[in-house]
């Protein structure tokens, strides 16, 4: 994988790039068809309304659940693949994703899965769950293993705590009860400690670092400011011949 990534940067690129985005298309395509299968079990269990419809609505309701019934399937194998490809891939391309520029799309695309798994997971409480080898458990192992991968690399920390449309620091909490609270959630005892770690530690002071990153020096003095990006300067120095800090 190494050898590859190092003779062919462009396809490896985009090699990532298409598992990236497979992975944002399959989590959106199983959560929705999971949604939709189990607001048809509901309806099917309230035997009054169900009775209430007519022939037509019936057969409409039949034909959605079971196209729905039919490409879940395939589409979870291949969900759980490519995550466990991608597992591969971070294992020894940390440094290749950030050199790539990728690093920031797999952040906000680890923080995306993790939050539709716990804000979603009332949608994805269907009857007969074994029938489609759908393992949320599964999932997560693969998130876990996966953020664990970029815990020293604090570029990578900063995409993951800056991403405001899916971080959430509640979902890492929930992430890790589930861990400790499932049998089914199966790491090895060196990632189970790390993982618990990144949640109580690591993210705390990537976040707090990026606060104080973030506080507004507007009102900062004239000659602390860099002339030409306007931004406060941490290592200023003299021009030797214009004397301009």
């Amino acid at each position: 994988i190494l050898n590859y990534a190092q003779k062919n940067e462009f396809e490896t690129t985009k090699m990532l790039t298409l598992l990236l985005n497979d992975v944002n298309y399959l989590i959106d395509e199983v959560i929705t068809r999971f949604s939709d299968i189990k607001t048809y079990q509901d309806l099917k269990d309230d035997t009054e309304k169900w009775n209430a419809m007519s022939e037509e609505e019936k057969s409409s309701e039949d034909g959605n659940f079971a196209e729905n019934d039919r490409l879940v399937k395939p589409e979870i194998k291949m969900l759980n693949s490519s995550l466990k490809f991608l597992v591969t891939m971070c294992s020894y391309l940390q440094k290749y994703f950030l050199g790539l520029k990728l690093a920031e799309r797999l952040a906000v695309s680890l923080n995306y899965c993790l939050n539709q798994f716990t804000s979603k997971s009332s949608k994805l409480k269907i009857k007969n769950k074994a029938e489609y080898e759908f393992s949320p458990s599964l999932i997560l192992v693969s998130l876990i293993k996966i953020y664990i991968c970029f815990i020293e690399y604090e570029e990578f920390l900063q995409f993951v705590v800056t991403d405001e449309a899916n971080y959430k620091y509640d979902n890492f909490l929930l992430a890790l009860k589930i861990k400790n609270s499932k049998s089914k959630v199966k790491v090895d005892y060196i990632t189970s400690e790390q993982f618990d770690n990144f949640v109580d530690n690591v993210l705390k002071k990537a976040e707090e670092k990026f606060k104080k990153e973030t506080i507004s020096y507007d009102d900062a003095p004239e000659e602390f400011v860099d002339p030409i990006t306007a931004e406060l300067m941490n290592d200023p120095v003299i021009l030797p011949s214009s004397k301009v800090v």
